[in-house]
């Protein structure tokens, strides 16, 4: 009796925090510009010929056309600069270099560039 009641606490207990990990954050916010200017955060948005439909959490609601002045979706996230490149042959003289002042001792090398 007892290890199935704690097995039933321990599931409700994980079934908690699985739900409070999600948050806001993890998911892109679509933003509907209402007439009177007020932006509106939404997590979807669909549009019917009518109006929108847009969800917020669990509960959609519908919203009429002449209330929308724009929506606005999220922007992609931007590629970080990309700094690396390929390493070349002429690039050897540089790596010898950091390493004699990193190491104080030159670079062990039994041969260079194809063998």
């Amino acid at each position: 009796m007892f290890p199935r009641i704690t097995f039933c606490l321990l599931l409700v207990a994980i079934s908690f925090s699985c739900v409070y990990a999600q948050t806001a954050e993890d998911k892109a916010q679509v933003t509907i510009v209402l007439v009177g200017g007020d932006p509106l955060l939404v997590d979807e948005v669909s549009q019917s010929p009518d109006g929108y439909w847009y969800k917020r959490g669990n509960i959609t609601t519908f919203l009429d056309r002449a209330r929308v002045v724009r929506i606005e979706l999220p922007k992609p996230p931007e590629e970080p600069e990309k700094t690396t490149r390929k390493w070349r042959l002429a690039d050897a003289a540089k790596v010898e270099e950091f390493f004699v002042s990193k190491f104080k001792r030159p670079l062990p090398l039994s041969a260079f560039g194809q063998s």
